[in-house]
């Protein structure tokens, strides 16, 4: 009774509110997918994110807190100053089937409109059940485009080929009738 009306509060409107049921079945079913599987898939998610970053970096891409192992989340930050910007580079990869979202360096100055950063998350790669061998192609692909600078159909074929072996979504229930 002592946290009755706060969790009322967190629940409703926020979660529970309108003519959506199916909106509140899908919040259910994800928070029970979380509890069963959530730990193991945040340090899959981790661990990839970790192993992608330092492939990245020793193929010399410029990737923010090697102090920390470069990350202790799912997400690595590119400076790409000497690639040309994030812009710039989230355009590249997206054009190739890679899709990164520019950023803005923590500590600088930059135009929103072209940081110099891009960040490279890698939860949704294990959530369709990539790991650390993919982790190092993926770091191939990067290298392929942004410093060798292949733009060529055959590289954004090998891409799709390469991403068309991952199709089934893996952390969540095989069967809904649990």
């Amino acid at each position: 009774q002592k946290y009755d009306e706060k969790l009322k509060r967190a629940v409703f409107p926020v979660l529970t509110s309108g003519h959506y049921l199916h909106e509140t079945a899908g919040a259910v079913l994800a928070l029970i997918e979380l509890k069963a599987f959530g730990k193991s898939y945040a340090g899959k998610t981790i661990e990839n994110a970790q192993i992608l970053a330092r492939e990245l970096y020793s193929k010399g891409f410029k990737i923010l807190y090697k102090g920390n192992g470069f990350t202790t989340s799912h997400m690595i930050l590119l400076d790409c100053t000497n690639l040309g910007g994030g812009s710039l580079v989230e355009s590249k990869l997206e054009s190739m089937n890679i899709i990164v979202n520019r950023n803005i360096l923590p500590g600088q100055k930059e135009n929103f409109r072209n940081p110099k950063g891009v960040r490279v998350g890698t939860q949704e790669v294990t959530h369709i059940g990539m790991g650390e061998q993919d982790m190092v192609d993926i770091s191939i692909f990067f290298d392929r485009i942004l410093n060798k600078k292949e733009t060529a159909d055959k590289l954004r074929s090998e891409i799709s080929c390469f991403r068309s072996r991952f199709r089934e979504v893996k952390y969540c229930f095989d069967n809904l009738l649990f």
